[in-house]
């Protein structure tokens, strides 16, 4: 990988952000998503945690333009897995929102994918969860 742990780490904690709280099952995702990328699990953790409470004293537009900034800082050829990261961070806790698929495509927008490459790369990863619950709320 390419990328700055830090940087993978910021966007990590801004799909976590979306739903309010860091779960068990997010904070197993993430130690996945290190062991994916060959990343020191404790020091990356550390990270996404720092970023979380960092984020909780932002509001949304501070939080959206440290995503936007994270994401150009992507290196092209980590795009398509560091998507795929945050869609399984996304999944994880069985149940999917209209932030965090916001998040997603706002964050896709900003790693320069195409809007219709996002959706179907979901929609790719959602029809592997039967037990996905849509929240339209």
């Amino acid at each position: 990988m390419n990328t700055d742990i830090k940087t993978l780490a910021a966007l990590v904690a801004t799909q976590v952000w979306c739903n309010g709280e860091y779960s068990e099952v997010e904070k197993e995702t993430t130690e996945e998503i290190a062991e994916a990328f060959d990343l020191p699990t404790d020091k990356f953790n550390g990270l996404v945690e720092d970023c979380i409470t960092e984020f909780d004293k932002m509001n949304d537009e501070e939080v959206n333009a440290l995503l936007l900034k994270n994401a150009e800082k992507v290196a092209d050829d980590d795009v398509a897995m560091v998507y795929e990261a945050l869609m399984e961070m996304a999944l994880c806790d069985g149940e999917l929102t209209g932030d965090e698929v916001n998040n997603l495509l706002a964050t896709a927008d900003a790693l320069g994918m195409d809007t219709e490459t996002a959706v179907l790369l979901l929609c790719d990863m959602v029809k592997t969860e039967p037990e996905l619950e849509i929240s339209f709320d």
